[in-house]
């Protein structure tokens, strides 16, 4: 999952499914539910657990739950970044991700970070992005 994310963070943002089944081509075949469960807000924090240790800089990521018969899925969706290029720890080392379609491709490090439009870097910038789940009057 924190491979996911951050390859998703480093190219365009997108969404993750939790529960989507798809074929060899990536084509979604279904839904696959999670289990209901009286705690099943639990799940969505093991998924935070494993995201936050493993990508770095810090990535911010917003789940929602949808339910749907027989259970619920997981949304997790990944603005772009302002921060990337986002690294996972993988094989002992940073590896930095980014995702085109269904491809994913390893940047090097010294091509990890992306230029801003006035050719400084993005890095260490707050994220002015809104949430993506933040309605209005939310913080």
């Amino acid at each position: 999952m924190a491979l996911d994310v951050a390859d998703l963070a480093n190219a365009a943002g997108g969404h993750r499914i939790v529960g989507m089944a798809e074929d060899a081509t990536g084509e979604a075949t279904g839904l696959v539910p999670l289990d209901p469960q009286p705690h099943r807000n639990e799940e969505d924090v093991r998924y935070g657990s494993i995201i936050a240790p493993n990508v770095f800089p810090h990535l911010d990521v917003a789940t929602a739950r949808v339910d749907v018969d027989g259970g619920s899925i997981l949304l997790v969706s990944v603005a772009p970044s302002p921060l990337r290029s986002h690294a996972v720890y993988r094989d002992g080392s940073l590896r930095y991700p980014m995702r085109t379609g269904r491809t994913r491709r390893w940047l090097h490090e010294g091509r990890s970070r992306t230029p801003t439009a006035s050719g400084r870097r993005a890095h260490g910038r707050p994220s002015t992005a809104p949430h993506p789940f933040a309605t209005s009057g939310s913080s």
